[in-house]
């Protein structure tokens, strides 16, 4: 018996090997049923480089767009630039000109003052010479109007302390005939 029993464990044993062995082969058919082929490995290959090509292609592409779309802003930059520039020396030449007018309007207002200021002088002299009025005569007279003035005026004044903070011009007789003499009506003696 004990040779009886040794022949089955031999038996279940070979039957396990081979059982086992049996799986092992349809695993290694398996695995090289899914692993590709060299035609396979190969077709994905260039499959990869198309798409690797094609991406690289695209990117040149939208990188030459954006080269090309770059020179063009530079030529609208330069040309808003050249144009800032004209319109700038425009705005220059058109103060220039402005400030010309304005000072030659100045010019001419002060011309035709002093022109206003000539002619009301020598209106005023005809006027005197025609009247009869000797110059002298007529400054002795406003001298004797302004002391009949200071006589009738000044007797009834009453001091009142609030007009001292009252700036009144000062005038005195040499800046009467100062101005008397700017305007031409006598000469300095």
């Amino acid at each position: 018996m004990v040779e009886r029993d040794a022949y089955t464990k031999m038996a279940v044993a070979k039957a396990r090997a081979m059982e086992a062995s049996n799986k092992y082969t349809a695993l290694m058919e398996m695995c090289l049923t899914d692993s590709p082929s060299k035609e396979e490995v190969g077709e994905h290959l260039l499959t990869i480089q198309r798409l690797r090509a094609d991406h690289l292609e695209a990117a040149q592409v939208r990188d030459q767009r954006r080269t090309e779309e770059v020179k063009e802003l530079k030529g609208k930059l330069i040309l808003a630039e050249k144009e800032k520039v004209g319109l700038e020396g425009d705005l220059m030449s058109m103060r220039e000109k402005c400030k010309r007018e304005i000072n030659g309007r100045e010019v001419a207002r002060w011309r035709f003052l002093g022109r206003v200021v000539v002619r009301a002088r020598s209106e005023a002299l005809s006027e005197y010479k025609e009247g009869g009025f000797e110059i002298d005569e007529e400054l002795a007279r406003l001298r004797d109007k302004e002391i009949e003035f200071d006589i009738d005026y000044g007797a009834a004044t009453v001091y009142d302390p609030s007009l001292d903070r009252i700036d009144l011009p000062q005038s005195s007789e040499d800046s009467d005939f100062q101005r008397l003499n700017n305007f031409g009506l006598i000469k300095a003696t």
